[in-house]
């Protein structure tokens, strides 16, 4: 006797995480267990395997599920994660600023090469979708930095790694304004927009070290930027 029953409209990869979650309290479903396949639970279920994906994405961006390359998917232990966050007053000096990105230098990467492994394809299409928006949006710079930080998060969301994801997430309003700072003239906007197309190929194309390096490329160019131009000094 299966342990999921057929799913009902509400959206359904939302029923999926409630039925899943259900199991999980009610440690039907332990640590360690081993979920059905995609085939498997999608037939059970009574739903596509693209709602069973976006089911599986939330949870594994909430620690409650693991994705093993070729191994399937599992129950994970339950974690704490304490979310850290800074407070914006402390990110408006150029010291701040600087040092946030040295902490980024040393995570994003890692998230664009576990992106290289996990994120599926579908995934990879929309985060392009956000980009071919920022472009549209060029000549408007208040839209123009909302879509980068739609694109961090979206990639750190298919790392599948809850931990990083959650540093992102509670740091957003520092990425944005590290945005604020840094796209103050139309030819570095320019150049952000190349750094993320150049990210997302390196993704798209499976290549860890070359998404790695992109990423850290694009973070070094934001801390040359403020360096350089230092753009407290003109505001």
């Amino acid at each position: 006797m299966s342990l999921f029953s057929e799913v009902k409209n509400q959206r359904l990869y939302e029923s999926i995480i409630l039925q899943i979650k259900a199991l999980i309290n009610a440690e039907k479903m332990k640590p360690g267990d081993r979920l059905p396949s995609e085939r498997a639970m999608a037939e059970t279920l009574g739903c596509s395997r693209t709602s069973l994906r976006e089911a599986f994405r939330v949870l594994e961006s909430e620690g409650l599920v693991l994705s093993r390359q070729g191994g399937g998917r599992f129950i994970a232990e339950r974690q704490l994660v304490v979310s850290y966050r800074i407070k914006p007053v402390d990110a408006i000096t150029k010291n701040s600023l600087l040092l946030f990105l040295e902490a980024r230098e040393a995570i994003e990467p890692e998230i664009a090469r576990l992106a290289c492994l996990r994120a599926t394809d579908e995934e990879l299409q929309q985060i392009k979708l956000k980009l071919d928006q920022m472009a549209a949006d060029f000549e408007n710079p208040r839209k123009v930095m909302r879509t980068p930080l739609n694109f961090h998060l979206s990639l750190a969301e298919t790392s599948r790694n809850f931990i990083l994801l959650s540093m992102m997430q509670a740091n957003a309003h520092l990425i944005q304004q590290t945005r604020k700072w840094t796209l103050v003239s139309q030819e570095r906007r320019g150049e952000d927009a190349e750094e993320h197309l150049a990210i997302l190929d390196a993704v798209r194309s499976r290549d860890q070290t070359l998404a790695s390096q992109s990423t850290l490329a694009h973070l070094q160019a934001l801390r040359n930027f403020v360096l350089d131009k230092d753009p407290f000094k003109e505001r």
